[in-house]
């Protein structure tokens, strides 16, 4: 019988990794208005590998608090941006 759990296989390329995420970060910080002001709503994704793929896996603490804090910059940045607006909004994440 294959042994089930994925979250066993050593990961490679972790300083590749952790530069996903800051490009990432760099790439959303600034709201794109023109997006927004089209459409009525911009969002984006965070899919990193091999954590999104079909068998799912947990990252290390590190590297998901590493995310989380991306997330969190992205979401305060575009609050403030949102707030300069004038206008009511609804930002999630």
């Amino acid at each position: 019988m294959p042994h089930l759990n994925g979250n066993k296989k050593k990961i490679r390329g972790w300083k590749r990794r952790i530069k996903h995420i800051e490009d990432w970060k760099q790439r959303y910080i600034h709201l794109d208005i023109e997006q927004l002001e089209r459409y009525d709503r911009d969002y984006v994704k965070l899919w990193i590998n091999p954590f999104y793929r079909l068998t799912k896996r947990n990252p290390p603490l590190w590297y998901a608090r590493l995310i989380f804090g991306a997330m969190i910059e992205v979401y305060e940045s575009w609050h403030e941006q949102l707030k300069l607006l004038n206008e009511p909004f609804d930002l999630k994440m």
